[in-house]
């Protein structure tokens, strides 16, 4: 565990490194197989019911290719992007080609909670209740040159994540605002986030872009 105590500018000169928890990893074949498997029983039971025929071991099999891709392609994201770093001067999120590196300076606000505007699809009843407190914890970076930087809100799943988020708040505590501060531009490109990842805001449209 890291020192946080008050350095030159409020964190310790030593970096604070996060990385995910061995439990982060195995929730992806937990996850992502029962998701999948719900999802494929109900649309084949559907389909069954208007075609009036069997669908059960089409259903598994593709429930099985889908959801295997699924996690291969849900790890090696993470893989990439599930890495922090926070020193003195720097912000880095993510690893190899993908990897964001953000100046301390480049931080004009730091904004907590996601705007309430969110798709329609994710008022459901059966996603309504995860997806407010997903946003509700969650942490938006507002950067220099009309950018934004969500952050990945799983910080329990993320070895020093706790660390981390103290460090990067105190480091910014004057930057700190809440979520009803967004610009117009801001809540539409934050309305299904891509964590981890800039978002260059020009007016009402976003183009996706990485430090």
């Amino acid at each position: 565990m890291y020192y946080l105590g008050c350095g030159k500018r409020g964190v310790s000169e030593k970096s604070v490194k996060v990385v995910p928890k061995l439990v982060y990893w195995l929730s992806y074949p937990l996850v992502f197989p029962i998701g999948g498997f719900i999802l494929f029983a109900v649309v084949g039971g559907v389909v069954a019911e208007i075609l009036g025929f069997e669908l059960i071991k089409p259903v598994i099999l593709t429930g099985f290719v889908t959801t295997s891709l699924l996690t291969c392609w849900g790890i090696f994201k993470d893989f990439q992007r599930m890495f922090f770093e926070l020193d003195t001067h720097f912000l880095t999120v993510g690893r190899g080609p993908k990897q964001v590196r953000v100046a301390i300076d480049e931080i004009e606000a730091v904004m907590l909670g996601l705007p309430n505007d969110v798709p329609w699809w994710m008022k459901t009843r059966v996603l309504r209740e995860t997806v407010n407190t997903m946003r509700t914890h969650s942490l938006v970076l507002r950067l220099k040159g009309n950018r934004v930087l969500p952050l990945v809100n799983g910080i329990r799943l993320l070895k020093n994540g706790e660390e981390f988020l103290n460090a990067l708040l105190r480091e910014n505590q004057q930057k700190v605002r809440g979520s009803d501060s967004y610009t117009v531009a801001e809540t539409k490109s934050l309305r299904v986030p891509r964590w981890n990842v800039i978002l260059k805001v020009e007016k009402e449209t976003i183009t996706k872009t990485y430090a």
